[in-house]
C-alpha cells in the first residue's frame, strides 16, 4: 500500500501542473491562506497539535465525523493540546480510528503534520472557524496528499489497510490447483458511504 501512494504521489509531482503550482516550503502562511497567520497541525512525531507561520509539507484528512465522541480543539484545552505527548497521555479522550489511522498512515509516509479540521480549527471560536473554513479549500489543495475515508459512516470506520486485518476482504478462488483468482472493485463501485453522500465532498 505505501510503494503505491508513493508512485502515485511521485506520478503527480512530476507529471501534473498542480505539483508546480504548490507553496514552497517556508513560504509565509497569510501569502497563501488569506486571514490566517498560523496553522495548526497534528504532529505526528510529537504527539500533539501545533501551530505554524510557515508552509511545511503536511497530509490532510477528509472524512465523516458522524455521532462518535472524541476530543475537539477549543479555548478551554488548546494549551494543554500544544504540550507535546498529550495526545497519548492517559486522559484524553481516544482519538477516532480515522484519525488514529491518519496519523499512522502519515508517520509510515515520512510526513510529520496532518491536518485534521476537529483538532486543526477551534471549533468553539466563531473567528477561528469562519476563517479556516474561508480557505478549507486551499488547505486540501496544497496538502501533500489528501487521505480520504470514503467507507463507513463515522469517524470511528478507520482507513482501511492501515490497521492489521481492516483491509476489506476481496473474493479469492481456487481455480487450479496453486492458482488462485482474485477480485477487487474499483473506487468507483465503493462509493455507498456517507462520505459520499456529503455536499463538501
Amino acid at each position: 500500500m505505501l510503494s503505491l501512494i508513493r508512485t502515485w504521489v511521485s506520478q503527480c509531482e512530476t507529471t501534473h501542473l498542480c505539483g508546480a503550482l504548490k507553496p514552497a516550503a517556508g513560504s509565509n502562511i497569510a501569502a497563501t491562506f488569506p486571514g490566517l497567520h498560523v496553522l495548526r497541525f497534528i504532529d505526528v512525531d510529537n504527539a500533539c497539535v501545533v501551530e505554524v507561520a510557515e508552509i511545511v509539507p503536511y497530509t490532510a484528512l477528509s472524512y465523516v465525523w458522524g455521532a462518535v465522541p472524541h476530543i475537539r480543539l477549543t479555548k478551554a484545552n488548546r494549551a494543554k493540546l500544544l504540550e507535546p505527548g498529550c495526545l497519548q497521555a492517559a486522559g484524553i479522550t481516544p482519538l477516532p480510528k480515522t484519525i488514529d489511522d491518519a496519523i499512522t498512515l502519515t508517520r509510515l509516509l515520512g510526513r510529520r503534520y496532518l491536518w485534521v479540521d476537529s483538532l486543526c480549527l477551534l471549533q468553539n471560536d466563531r473567528d477561528d472557524m469562519d476563517r479556516g473554513v474561508q480557505v478549507m479549500d486551499l488547505i486540501y489543495q496544497h496538502a501533500w496528499v489528501t487521505l480520504i475515508a470514503a467507507s463507513g459512516h463515522d469517524a470511528n470506520a478507520g482507513l482501511p489497510g492501515v490497521r492489521e486485518g481492516s483491509q476489506h476482504p476481496r473474493a479469492i478462488s481456487e481455480v487450479l490447483p496453486n492458482v488462485r483468482l482474485g477480485l477487487t472493485c474499483s473506487l468507483n463501485h465503493r462509493r455507498s458511504g456517507t462520505y459520499f453522500t456529503r455536499g463538501w465532498t
